[in-house]
């Protein structure tokens, strides 16, 4: 039995490594929100970046929970930065996708660290989308990660909220992926 289920290790793994080399390679596959989750997700406010009144919470919304931002009247900025650490991969490609509604302005950001954890700044595509809706709509983005400092090791999400008003975020889902025939970058 045990030579049994290693070869079928050995053939799923060959088969995903021949698969990625045709298809590109999927690094982290969906590293979802956990809004869900019992005890609420693995995010939390910058308050250093935030407007001084915004929130984050965890609501109740369509059968689930969501996150709410809310950024006061007369006051700009919400942060609200993932948990998780993602591991930096110079020559791949982030994508990120979230539903939203609500009203408001949305971007996607990212905090990168070097591998000591030293935060070396943060960076984003200058994408943004108008939140206008009390329907879900879906939003997505991707960045190059070679458009951040070599030093970068790991990276965190960030959700961001850039003006007044109530935006709620529901299955914000990110990965990696390293396209088909890119070389590594060399540092």
């Amino acid at each position: 039995m045990k030579i049994v289920s290693f070869i079928v290790l050995f053939l799923t793994v060959f088969n995903a490594l021949y698969a990625s080399e045709q298809e590109g390679i999927r690094l982290h596959v969906e590293v979802d929100s956990g809004f869900n989750k019992e005890y609420g997700a693995a995010w939390w406010l910058n308050k250093r970046v935030s407007a001084k009144d915004a929130k984050a919470t965890i609501v109740k919304e369509d059968n689930g929970k969501c996150l709410k931002i809310e950024v006061p009247e007369e006051q700009k900025n919400a942060s609200v930065v993932s948990e998780t650490k993602i591991l930096f991969i110079a020559d791949g490609i982030m994508e990120m996708n979230v539903k939203l509604k609500g009203k408001g302005l949305f971007a996607f950001n990212f905090y990168c660290y070097d591998s000591n954890g030293k935060y070396l700044g943060s960076y984003g595509t200058n994408k943004t989308s108008t939140v206008d809706s009390s329907d879900w709509q879906k939003f997505t983005d991707s960045i190059a990660m070679s458009r951040f400092p070599k030093e970068t090791r790991m990276v965190r999400a960030v959700l961001c909220s850039i003006s007044s008003g109530a935006i709620y975020i529901d299955d914000a889902v990110y990965s990696v992926t390293r396209p088909r025939g890119v070389a590594k970058r060399s540092d």
